[in-house]
């Protein structure tokens, strides 16, 4: 039987409610569920299915802020990618590649295997029947049979993009092999990212010194940098800096290592020392007791035999 309230409820209604409101509460700790994000460029409506389980499946900072450069004038101006020839590297969602494409570029999107699938959905249902040039999706593993997947004979592109594709992962060395690897006597190189780490930092200098590099534009916190081919006499001179630079940073390495090593085994030492001595001290208190017990031993027995002679 339902009971009426002041304020026109009834229990069950108020029951159900609070059921309702515990089942909204509790969120499983593996259980992944696709995302819609909903973006507006260049007037047409973008949307984009993402998920949390993959960074390959999210939308980044970056890619955000250099689809807002690319619309504006002098972003255009900058780059302009109508009927080029684009890559872009990491496209992950493909927010970035939707963009290129409605601005009129032949691109081709790259990415793992395992995210072109959702890739190639977004790609399909943002850009059919609004594109110039029919987009590309292709699998790309960093610094990995480059020249036999995309080989320099057949494959050159205007530009080459890509949007926070730096962060905390192990392949960093990987990706600027790769970005070398596309960059080409004209091709224009377009790298955008949010700095969040100190390696982030480190690969932005061998980026400088591995490309002409110039910053055009910081937006939103993300750095966009517009770069060009280094010949190969430059790159060899730039390989040799690092390489020096990173044999002298393993000699530091190896000095605080020695200094490290130094300083546990004065201290090892020290703890030996401090060892010994409390043993001694321990053995020299030891023998005072024994001789203490010992004499008091034999000041009983004289006391024995001064007794048994009265």
């Amino acid at each position: 039987m339902s009971i009426t309230l002041s304020g026109g409820l009834d229990q069950d209604f108020l029951e159900t409610s609070a059921q309702l409101a515990s089942l909204k509460a509790w969120k499983p700790n593996m259980y992944y569920i696709p995302n819609r994000e909903i973006h507006y460029y260049l007037g047409h409506k973008i949307t984009i299915e993402e998920s949390i389980d993959s960074y390959g499946a999210m939308i980044w900072p970056a890619a955000v802020a250099l689809c807002k450069f690319l619309e504006t004038p002098e972003g255009q101006q900058q780059i302009n990618l109508l009927d080029k020839s684009v890559l872009e590297i990491g496209a992950g969602t493909g927010l970035l590649s939707i963009v290129a494409t409605l601005l009129g570029a032949k691109l081709t999107a790259t990415d793992l295997p395992e995210i072109l699938s959702n890739l190639t959905c977004n790609l399909n249902r943002n850009t059919r029947q609004v594109h110039r040039h029919e987009p590309q999706v292709m699998a790309l593993s960093w610094g990995h049979e480059l020249e036999e997947t995309f080989p320099h004979s057949t494959y050159h592109y205007d530009y080459v993009l890509a949007a926070d594709v730096v962060y905390h992962h192990g392949f960093l060395t990987e990706l600027l092999v790769t970005m070398r690897h596309f960059s080409q006597p004209g091709t224009t190189l377009i790298w955008a990212n949010k700095i969040r780490y100190p390696s982030d930092l480190i690969f932005a200098e061998n980026f400088e010194k591995a490309f002409h590099a110039t910053l055009i534009a910081e937006l939103d916190e993300v750095r966009i940098y517009k770069a060009t081919y280094k010949s190969p006499g430059e790159s060899k001179a730039v390989n040799r800096t690092i390489k020096e630079k990173g044999v002298e940073d393993k000699g530091k390495e190896d000095e605080e290592e020695d200094e490290k090593n130094k300083a546990c085994e004065n201290c090892k030492n020290d703890m030996m020392m401090e060892k010994k001595k409390e043993e001694h001290n321990h053995r020299e208190h030891q023998g005072d007791s024994e001789h203490q017990t010992l004499a008091g031993a034999a000041i009983q027995g004289a006391i024995k035999i001064s007794h048994g002679n009265m």
